[in-house]
């Protein structure tokens, strides 16, 4: 998907902006909903910010610069110390998601609001730069949402496998979800009808066509 986005300086420019702005304010989210939930930890670990650089995690910052797949550093914090123990780690986990939600759809808001002011369409750099935030923000919308470690999505799973007492599969996930990923992926695009790309798809064809 980043591709596209690489044809020039301005368009990488643009989508190196909308990496950062996306990751930062996902962690960031992550962050203040742990700290506001009772656990000190991501905030005398500096994660409380919207800047973006405690965030970055070197290789999966850049493997989601080049291919569009990648991570940021996950946000550390303590179950244990969450005011809602039974499901405070799910709302930590979920806040992510909900980052990028609110970006996308803040994202189509000020495309709509700047069609209107300027009654017309966009430049050129300004549909590459709308156009860079919906990508990021809606790949990370959909696969955070996946319910496999190490993916947001994985904590309402794994609370609710150690809720209900499963004990080894949950420790399965844990040290696994990644390779279980991968090889549902593997198969879905091979032998299924690619659920996950149609997903992404479907996701940044909606965002764009509201943008108008």
């Amino acid at each position: 998907m980043p591709a596209e986005f690489l044809i020039s300086p301005w368009s990488g420019l643009f989508w190196l902006l909308a990496v950062l702005v996306s990751l930062a304010f996902h962690e960031f989210l992550h962050a203040t909903v742990a700290y506001g939930l009772g656990d000190q930890t991501p905030k005398t670990e500096g994660r409380v910010t919207l800047f973006p650089f405690p965030h970055l995690e070197p290789l999966g910052f850049f493997l989601l610069l080049l291919f569009g797949f990648g991570w940021a550093k996950p946000v550390r914090f303590e179950p244990g110390n969450l005011r809602f123990r039974t499901f405070g780690s799910t709302l930590v986990a979920l806040s992510g998601p909900l980052a990028n939600a609110v970006l996308l759809l803040l994202t189509i808001a000020v495309a709509r609001l700047a069609q209107g002011m300027l009654n017309g369409p966009l430049s050129v750099h300004a549909q590459v730069l709308i156009q860079s935030f919906i990508a990021i923000n809606s790949l990370l919308f959909v696969f955070n949402l996946i319910p496999l470690p190490p993916f947001d999505g994985s904590k309402f799973l794994l609370d609710l496998l150690r809720g209900m007492h499963y004990e080894k599969a949950y420790e399965f996930l844990v040290k696994n979800g990644q390779y279980v990923f991968i090889g549902l992926l593997l198969l879905d695009n091979f032998l299924g009808p690619g659920l996950v790309g149609r997903l992404l798809s479907a996701t940044v064809e909606w965002a764009t066509r509201l943008t108008g």
